[in-house]
């Protein structure tokens, strides 16, 4: 501000030295000293007048000027604060997107998880579904398990007293006399001797033929029926070498002619559906009437009983049904 100041001071009193020289000057030119005096004299009023105020005004400018640093440096400071905020809000936009990035990456883990939690309930769901189903299963389970237990026990009761009659049964047969088929000469297996045992027993005629793998019994009968005709047959007993089967069969039971084929037939439906054991079927080589009767067996002393048993109904139902096939016959 000083130097401000001295080259105004400079300038002007450079001004006034001009304006004094010209005033000599023309005052010399026009010959009036008093005058050019007079004004050097109003110049130089005017020049304190002017330098006071140059003063005043050089003040009032310090004074600004020392306003305008102050303010200045206010400006600088807030400027500084400014820059700090700017940076401090860079850091926090920084940070805040960071914090969305976050924010989003966890919204999308949640949403994942959401997800997650949807299809674990539905899979709860279904194994909530499952468990009662097993659980409903295990209760009928349960249910025909004690069913169960009480039809085993039952059984076993009944097994229990099976037992007990197979031991008295087995009691019985070991009282019974031993079985001796050394008495009977004809026949290759156990069960034929058994049976051919029981006929000579009830004294019947039999033949016993060999021939093949079988042995056959050939046994001549006739019905003995109170309610209509006897008939005579010849009844074939079959033997198998294993002693577990036997097979009753008689050929040309009755003889019939062709044109009654389907009547025969119809009867012999009719009479299988009526009696159990005893096959009635026709022979159409020969037009006759032949019936078979299989019967399992096993290789013990009651196979002769049941054998001899057979026997006695095959010819019971053919004395029933004599009078049916008889109007038939040739």
């Amino acid at each position: 501000m000083k130097n401000m100041q001295n080259g105004i001071k400079a300038v002007l009193a450079v001004l006034c030295a001009l304006v004094l020289i010209l005033g000599i000057a023309y005052l010399q030119a026009r010959g009036n000293v008093a005058a050019l005096t007079k004004n050097v004299q109003e110049l130089s009023s005017t020049v304190e007048s002017k330098d006071q105020e140059i003063e005043a005004i050089s003040a009032v400018a310090a004074k600004n000027a020392a306003e305008i640093e102050a303010l200045n440096a206010a400006a600088a400071d807030r400027t500084a604060e400014l820059e700090a905020l700017t940076a401090a809000d860079a850091e926090k936009a920084a940070q805040i997107e960071t914090l969305s990035a976050d924010a989003a990456e966890k919204a999308a883990q949640i949403e994942t998880l959401s997800a997650d939690a949807e299809k674990k309930d539905a899979r709860m769901k279904d194994l909530s579904d499952d468990a009662a189903e097993k659980a409903a299963q295990i209760e009928t389970l349960t249910d025909t398990a004690e069913k169960q237990s009480a039809e085993i026990q039952t059984l076993n009761a009944g097994i229990a007293e099976k037992d007990s009659q197979i031991e008295a049964l087995s009691a019985q047969l070991a009282a019974l006399p031993k079985e001796d088929l050394s008495t009977v000469t004809e026949g290759r297996y156990a069960n034929t001797k058994r049976f051919l045992l029981r006929l000579k027993e009830n004294d019947l005629p039999y033949e016993v033929s060999e021939n093949g793998e079988k042995d056959t019994v050939i046994i001549n009968l006739r019905t003995d029926s109170d309610v209509g005709t006897d008939l005579g047959y010849t009844l074939r007993v079959a033997f198998s070498p294993d002693n577990e089967s036997a097979t009753f069969f008689i050929w040309n039971l009755v003889d019939y002619n062709a044109a009654d084929t389907g009547f025969v037939r119809a009867l012999c439906d009719r009479l299988n559906a009526d009696w159990r054991w005893v096959t009635f079927y026709t022979d159409q080589s020969d037009n006759s009437v032949n019936c078979s009767c299989d019967c399992a067996l096993t290789d013990s002393p009651e196979a002769g009983e049941i054998l001899w048993n057979t026997t006695v109904h095959i010819n019971t139902v053919l004395g029933l049904i004599t009078d049916e096939l008889l109007p038939f016959a040739l």
